[in-house]
């Protein structure tokens, strides 16, 4: 169900080309993408993403391991996908393609991540430790 608040309700949309819990999912272009998570059989790797104005999921290209329990967030044109082990990755939508941020070999992920974007707190470098960036051209 998705729900419309133009018009104050909830609306049945087309079901996910798989059942999933424990997955993940955030925004990007007017899409809703849904990362990892689990059926009754197995850890899934496979994501995919709604379109609402054809009311249609389609699957994109796969992590390379299955997740769950991870955080999903959209960031400047990419999506990153956190937690959940197996180190980071990022989503990049024009490539539909994943490439890996950090690996889970120099330091272990962690399940039950949740992330989010805050922007235009005149104080955020406060909370900042420098890094290089995780995308050319941008400041993380």
């Amino acid at each position: 169900m998705l729900w419309e608040p133009d018009i104050n309700q909830w609306t049945f949309i087309a079901s996910m080309n798989e059942e999933r819990r424990n997955a993940s999912c955030t925004t990007l272009k007017n899409k809703i993408y849904i990362c990892g998570g689990q059926n009754y059989y197995r850890d899934l790797n496979t994501a995919e993403y709604y379109n609402p104005d054809t009311n249609q999921w389609t699957l994109i290209t796969p992590m390379r391991t299955p997740r769950y329990e991870l955080g999903v967030i959209a960031y400047m044109g990419h999506i990153f996908a956190v937690g959940g082990m197996n180190g980071s990755r990022c989503y990049d939508s024009t490539t539909n393609s994943w490439s890996v941020v950090s690996s889970s070999t120099d330091r272990p992920d962690y399940d039950f991540v949740r992330c989010c974007v805050i922007s235009g707190l005149p104080n955020m470098a406060k909370y900042c430790s420098p890094r290089e960036p995780i995308i050319s051209g941008t400041l993380v």
